[in-house]
């Protein structure tokens, strides 16, 4: 290798043609092929060259192994990222953090489509209020599989277990600790009924505020009474209503989560 590279150094035309070659097969844009011919036309010294490694990933200082595990569950494989992780990133750019208190964090969670063949993606956001204002979002968990993940329990555990302990003990941020608020869950009505293990918005009971039975008129779903009784974080809990629920979902966990306060309806499955 060391006889091969002072042969292309030692002859300036053979040492264009490969770099040509190069600029060639790998498909650089032109602008980028000019930014590397300032760069190189900018060492002053042979040793620059002789010191950089052969390796991309040493050269970028890219990890050897994952930063996360891909854990296989039904349906398909999750990844965890991490709230704790996806906080400490946002936060080592805000300037302000000492005069913060409390993180309230909101949370999303839906299913995505990928192909035709029923192929799903299934992400965990997470955002916080900051200065009244919405942090842009992070990612938290994604599932991706052939159809949606087929337990609600593997799929939410490790979200679930994480948040509880951020929620027990806080979040500590250059040496500030920090508590932690959980402020809700948005989703939309199909992602609903999964996280919560309720009946799907076109079924019969499936009003996520209040008890009325439903009925089918000219071919859509409606509550025409208005005077059932409505839910509370209580109701839900101890499943006063039984049509209502599927199964027993793991958000219930989740220290000071109501799961009729605290995840809003979405407009779209309402008109």
């Amino acid at each position: 290798m060391g006889s091969y590279s002072c042969c292309i150094l030692s002859d300036p035309l053979v040492f264009q043609s490969k770099l040509a070659s190069f600029i060639i097969s790998s498909r650089l844009p032109r602008s980028s092929a000019t930014k590397l011919l300032k760069l190189l036309k900018s060492v002053d010294s042979l040793e620059c060259l002789k010191s950089l490694p052969i390796d991309s990933r040493t050269l970028l200082s890219t990890p050897r192994s994952g930063l996360v595990d891909i854990t296989n569950i039904g349906g398909g494989k999750y990844i965890h990222f991490g709230i704790s992780h996806g906080l400490l990133h946002v936060l080592k750019n805000v300037a302000s953090v000492q005069n913060l208190h409390v993180l309230e964090l909101w949370f999303n969670i839906d299913g995505l489509p990928v192909d035709k063949k029923g192929k799903s993606f299934w992400p965990i956001l997470c955002s916080f209020l900051f200065e009244f204002k919405l942090k842009n979002p992070f990612i938290v968990g994604a599932y991706f599989g052939k159809k949606k993940p087929y337990s609600v329990e593997e799929y939410l555990q490790p979200f679930v277990e994480e948040l509880n302990h951020l929620l027990a003990h806080g979040l500590t941020v250059d040496g500030i600790s920090l508590n932690i608020k959980i402020n809700g869950i948005i989703a939309d009505a199909p992602a609903r009924a999964f996280i919560k293990q309720i009946k799907g918005h076109s079924g019969y009971f499936a009003c996520e505020k209040c008890t009325e039975e439903s009925d089918y008129l000219s071919g859509s779903i409606s509550f025409p009474e208005g005077t059932a009784q409505l839910r509370t974080d209580e109701s839900f809990v101890l499943r006063l209503n039984e049509e209502h629920h599927v199964g027993v979902s793991p958000l219930l966990e989740i220290s000071g989560l109501g799961l009729v306060s605290c995840i809003p309806l979405d407009y779209m499955h309402l008109c």
